[in-house]
């Protein structure tokens, strides 16, 4: 699951999920957001998935999840893996924390549900944390 720009990363964990639906979830730490986002434009630019394009829920595209002017930390992007199988990708801007999530299928909008689980804030961010409903 770990990518080209990911290898930046001073720390990382990738862990199996037990929704049957996501293969894995991972975690990088960077030294900073500039390296953080970085990687993240590496990526994005790697898989062909053009910056401010949309919400994951049409498919492949990427764009802050916050409101706000220029290019914001606050960013997620979804795309097909050469497998196939649906990629989100999101950064938690201060944390300095790269999201990667692998689906098992190619369900996008899917993987942008998990990552928001639980959010009650507006505008919030990706929390990966609740109980499925």
């Amino acid at each position: 699951m770990r990518r080209e720009g990911e290898r930046d990363a001073i720390a990382g964990i990738e862990c199996n999920s037990n929704d049957l639906d996501v293969a894995r979830v991972g975690f990088y730490l960077f030294e900073n957001d500039t390296d953080m986002l970085q990687a993240y434009r590496f990526q994005m630019e790697a898989e062909g998935v053009a910056l401010d394009s949309g919400s994951c829920r049409d498919g492949e595209h990427e764009g802050a999840y916050t409101p706000g002017d220029g290019f914001l930390p606050n960013r997620q992007g979804c795309f097909l893996n050469d497998e196939d199988r649906a990629s989100y990708r999101a950064t938690l801007p201060t944390y300095h924390v790269s999201i990667a999530i692998l689906g098992a299928r190619d369900d996008m909008g899917y993987l942008e549900e998990f990552a928001w689980l639980g959010n009650q804030d507006t505008p919030g961010n990706p929390t990966l944390w609740g109980p499925r409903t």
